[in-house]
C-alpha cells in the first residue's frame, strides 16, 4: 500500500469527534445597557440534574462556555445588588426562561443577558393626628394568573419603625397594590368597651375602599413612595375561644383587593383558652394552625356593632392515600415521577416521589379543593389518565377534602401519550420566548416557553382533542377564557403518535420608535429578552420539563 493511501485508510478507521458548541455573550445591566463585572453566570442542560458550570464576568461584562455538546441549556446570572433570575424572564420574572439550544446552525456565541435591579416601595405610616404609628403592617400585592384566572394574590410585607417608617425591597418590576393595618397605641384596654377604636385598612393612595386602590408601577431599580394615614374608627371585640387547651398560631384577615386577604394580625401566638381583637364591623376570615393539629383550620366571622365571642373551630385533619398505578412507563420513569395535590389558590401540598409500590400518603391534609398534578422531570413523560375516589367527591378533576375525611385516591398515571412539537415564527423568523398553549379541557392546559430556537415539544400528551396557540406576552393571559381560543388550530393527539407544527405570531400593531427596548425576543446580535411571559409552573398550565 503506498504511504498516502496508508494515511488515509488510517484516518478513517479513527473515530470521529463529536461536535461541540459555545455558549457566550455579555451580561448588562437591562435598564441602561452597561456591561455588568462580578457577573457569576451558570450553565446547566435542561434536560439532567448536573452540576452547573460557572464563570465570572469581568469588566467587559463577557463569559463564555465552550465544548458543549448539542442540548438545551439553562443559563443563570447572579449578582449583588440585582435580582437572581434565568436567561430570557422579563423584569417582571413573571415568566419562564427561554431554554438556549446548541446544535448545528444555531448562534449561540453572541447572547445579550440583560439582568434586572430590584425595586423598592417605602413609605411613612401615621394616624390622624400625624403621630407615626409603630409596628404597622404594611402588604404589598399584584396580579397573578392562577387556574386560568388573573386575580391578586399578597407578595411581600414589612413593619414600620418606631419613627412610622417602612421599606420593602428586593421587588422585580411590575405593578403592585399597597395596604397598610395597624393598632392604636392609645385607646381603653381590650376589656374595656368606652371609646374602643381601631384602624380600618388603608389602601394606596390613602383610601378605605379596596376598590378605590391605585396599583404603583416599578421599573427596575425604581424606589417609589406610598404613605398612610390611618383613621380611628369605632371598634368592638371579637374574642376567639379555643376548643383545646393548647398553644397554636392564628392569622385575622378581611376581604380587600379583588377579594385577596388583608392580614389584620398575622402569624400571632396564642394558647387557650381566648385570644382577643380590637376591630371594626365587617367580614373576617380565621386561620389556625399548630400544636397537636399541624393542620389549618378556617372560619368566617361577621362582626357587627357589639362585642363577638366565638368558639374557635379545630377540625380533625383529613388523611388522603393514594395508590397509583402504571401503564407504558420504564423503570427509570417511574423513579423520577411524582404526585402533589395543589390547592385552587395555587398552593401546594407536601408532594411526593412516587414508590416502586405506587402507594403515597397524605396525612394531616388541611380541608379544601385540590387537583392533582404530576411531578419531577419524569412528569413530561406521562400523564394522569384517571381518578377514582373514596371518601371524598371528585368531580371536574378537582377533590374535596373535608375535615376528618379519610380519602382513598387510585390514580392510574399512562406514559402512552401523543407528542407535540414544532416552532412558532414571526414574519418567517424562530421567535423564542413566545408562550404556547396547548388546550384541552379547562383542567387539561399545557405551557411551553419557546426555546432560542423558537422551538416547543409538549413530549407525553394525553390523547385527545386540544387547540393550540402562541402568544408573543402570556404574563396575564387567562387562558381559562374561551376567547382565547378562537385564534387557535385544532389538533388531535393519539398515542404514542407525533404532529410537527408551525405557529406564526401576527406583526406588531405598530412598529417600535428607535431607542425604545425590544418587546420581543430576537437572535439578531444577541437574544434579547421579551416583557412577559407565562411563569413556568403557573397553577393549571403543565409547563415543559427543565
Amino acid at each position: 500500500m503506498r504511504p498516502l493511501l496508508a494515511l488515509a485508510a488510517l484516518a478513517s478507521a479513527l473515530p470521529i469527534a463529536a461536535q461541540t458548541y459555545r455558549i457566550a455573550g455579555v451580561v448588562v445591566n437591562s435598564e441602561t445597557g452597561a456591561a455588568l463585572d462580578r457577573v457569576k453566570v451558570s450553565v446547566s442542560p435542561t434536560s439532567a440534574r448536573t452540576r452547573p458550570m460557572e464563570a465570572t464576568t469581568g469588566s467587559n461584562g463577557r463569559f463564555a462556555f465552550a465544548n458543549l455538546p448539542a442540548d438545551k441549556w439553562l443559563l443563570t446570572a447572579r449578582r449583588r445588588g440585582y435580582l437572581d433570575q434565568e436567561f430570557g424572564q422579563p423584569a417582571s420574572l413573571a415568566s419562564a426562561s427561554v431554554a438556549i439550544v446548541t446544535g448545528p446552525g444555531e448562534d449561540t456565541d453572541h447572547l445579550v443577558f440583560g439582568i434586572h435591579k430590584p425595586a423598592m416601595i417605602a413609605g411613612k405610616v401615621v394616624d390622624s393626628s400625624g403621630d407615626p404609628v409603630e409596628n404597622a403592617f404594611v402588604q404589598v400585592l399584584r396580579w397573578a394568573v392562577v387556574n386560568g384566572r388573573r386575580q391578586v394574590h399578597p407578595f411581600s410585607s414589612g413593619w414600620t419603625n418606631d419613627d412610622g417608617a417602612y421599606a420593602i425591597g428586593f421587588l422585580p418590576a411590575g405593578s403592585y397594590f399597597v395596604a397598610a393595618t395597624g393598632e392604636p397605641w392609645y385607646g381603653p384596654r381590650l376589656n374595656q368597651d368606652r371609646g374602643a377604636v381601631a384602624f380600618p385598612p388603608q389602601f394606596y393612595p390613602n383610601t378605605p375602599d379596596p376598590r378605590a386602590a391605585v396599583p404603583v408601577a416599578l421599573r427596575p431599580g425604581q424606589e417609589a413612595t406610598a404613605d398612610f394615614t390611618l383613621t380611628p374608627a369605632p371598634a368592638f371585640t371579637l374574642t376567639l375561644n379555643a376548643r383545646r387547651a393548647q398553644s397554636a398560631r392564628l392569622r385575622l384577615s378581611s376581604e380587600g383587593i379583588h377579594g385577596s386577604p388583608i392580614w389584620q394580625s398575622n402569624s400571632q401566638e396564642f394558647s387557650a383558652p381566648a385570644y382577643s381583637f380590637r376591630l371594626v364591623p365587617g367580614r373576617y376570615t380565621v386561620w389556625t394552625w399548630g400544636g397537636d393539629f399541624p393542620v389549618a383550620a378556617t372560619q368566617t366571622i361577621e362582626l357587627g356593632s357589639s362585642n363577638t365571642e366565638i368558639d374557635l373551630a379545630q377540625d380533625e385533619p383529613a388523611n388522603v392515600e393514594v395508590l397509583v398505578a402504571r401503564a407504558g412507563m420504564k423503570p427509570a420513569e417511574v423513579a423520577d415521577l411524582g404526585l402533589g395535590l395543589v390547592s385552587e389558590d395555587g398552593s401546594g401540598a407536601s408532594p411526593r416521589m412516587i414508590p416502586q409500590d405506587g402507594a403515597l400518603k397524605f396525612p394531616s391534609m388541611p380541608p379544601g379543593r385540590y387537583r392533582l398534578a404530576l411531578i419531577g422531570p419524569g412528569a413530561e413523560d406521562a400523564y394522569i389518565d384517571s381518578v377514582s375516589a373514596e371518601g371524598a367527591r371528585f368531580a371536574k378533576d378537582v377533590l374535596d377534602v373535608v375535615a376528618g375525611s379519610a380519602v382513598r385516591l387510585r390514580v392510574a398515571v399512562n406514559g402512552n401519550g401523543g407528542r407535540v412539537e414544532g416552532k412558532v415564527y414571526r414574519a418567517g423568523h424562530p421567535f423564542p420566548g413566545a408562550l404556547v398553549v396547548l388546550s384541552g379541557d379547562p383542567s387539561d392546559q399545557h405551557g411551553f416557553v419557546t426555546d432560542s430556537d423558537g422551538s416547543f415539544d409538549f413530549k407525553c400528551v394525553k390523547p385527545g382533542n386540544y387547540v393550540i396557540y402562541a402568544v408573543e406576552d402570556g404574563s396575564e393571559l387567562e387562558y381559562s377564557n374561551p376567547a382565547n381560543l378562537k385564534s387557535g388550530q385544532p389538533v388531535l393527539v393519539e398515542p404514542r403518535k407525533s404532529l410537527n407544527l408551525r405557529l406564526d405570531l401576527p406583526e406588531p400593531a405598530k412598529p417600535r420608535e428607535a431607542g425604545k427596548p425590544e418587546g420581543r425576543a430576537s437572535l439578531e446580535g444577541g437574544l434579547r429578552v421579551r416583557a412577559g411571559l407565562q411563569t413556568r409552573g403557573t397553577a393549571g398550565l403543565k409547563p415543559r420539563a427543565g
